[in-house]
This record gives structure tokens, C-alpha cells and sequence, in this order.
């Protein structure tokens, strides 16, 4: 049961400490870009590093379908070999616990990337803010223009409060 909480508390260790250490920073959850004309290795690329971003500027403990991928192989793991299930599924869920989603998407359209991003609150899938962009058709130029991105998102005030949320379903 050890290793297993071990490896948990490993998993979440991909996640970054608050700026400060009495703080509890937000769970938000990651999916993975959607888009057209971008090969899987750019839409990795953009989740990774929009996720990184989130944590880096925002303070956020990130949640991704990779982090998911593994909890569940560990829960596979703890079924096999009877671990205690009551502390396990309360150390499960207390790492998925999220208040917003961060989804994003890109294309490639007439040579240029065209990326989105945006947060919603989980609760409801309300939109609270979003911000889009262009980059050129370069790996550093895409990275550059995400981070400021990133930035101006988590900047911006709650689309919420001044009635410009959009609702999602």
C-alpha cells in the first residue's frame, strides 16, 4: 500500500508547488488539443506545454490524460494485489478534484498557426475566459507566442461576472 501511495504522490509530483506553501493551489484539468492540419507530435507539444504554462504562470496543479492514464494503471495495480481500497479511492479522488478545464486547439491554416485557448468551470462548462492567436509555422515562434498567451489568458477577468460566458453542452 506504501509503494502504491508512494507512486501517487509521485504522479502528483509532476505538478508544481504553490508560490507559497500554505496556499492550496487550484486543480485544473488539461485535455488534449483538438485541430486540423497539425500532426499528434504539435498537439502533444501545445497540451504539454500549455499544461507547464499553467502551472509556471497560473500556479495551478495540473491534471492531464496522461496523469489519468497512470491512475488508473495504479488502481489496476491495487486491485491485482488487494491493497486497501477506503485510503486509495480518498488519495484518487482527492488528486482529480478539479474546478476548470483547460482545453485548447490549433490548426494550420494558410501557413500560420491558429491556436485557442481556453478555461472553463468544470462545474457548470462555462467558458470564463479564452484568448486566441497566431504564430508563424516555427517551433520556437509557437512556443514564444503560447507562453504570452498563456499569460493574457490567465490575466484576463472571468467572462462570468460580466455576462460574456458562453455555456457549453
Amino acid at each position: 500500500m506504501k509503494c502504491i501511495q508512494l507512486s501517487l504522490l509521485a504522479l502528483g509530483s509532476v505538478v508544481a508547488a504553490p508560490a507559497q506553501a500554505q496556499d492550496v493551489p487550484a486543480r485544473i484539468a488539461v485535455t488534449s488539443f483538438a485541430g486540423q492540419g497539425v500532426d499528434e507530435e504539435t498537439k502533444s507539444f501545445m497540451m504539454e506545454l500549455f499544461a507547464a504554462e499553467l502551472t509556471r504562470q497560473g500556479g495551478f496543479q495540473v491534471v492531464t490524460q496522461e496523469s489519468l492514464r497512470k491512475v488508473i494503471e495504479l488502481e489496476q495495480g491495487r486491485q491485482a494485489f488487494s491493497a486497501e481500497s477506503e485510503d486509495w479511492s480518498a488519495s484518487v479522488r482527492d488528486m482529480l478534484k478539479t474546478k476548470q478545464l483547460a482545453t485548447g486547439t490549433i490548426e494550420l491554416v494558410d501557413g500560420e498557426y491558429r491556436v485557442s485557448l481556453q478555461l472553463m468551470e468544470s462545474s457548470r462548462l462555462e467558458v470564463s475566459s479564452r484568448i486566441s492567436f497566431g504564430a508563424p509555422r516555427d517551433r520556437d515562434a509557437l512556443e514564444a507566442a503560447t507562453r504570452k498567451g498563456v499569460g493574457e489568458l490567465l490575466r484576463r477577468p472571468p467572462a462570468s461576472s460580466s455576462g460574456r460566458g458562453q455555456k457549453r453542452g
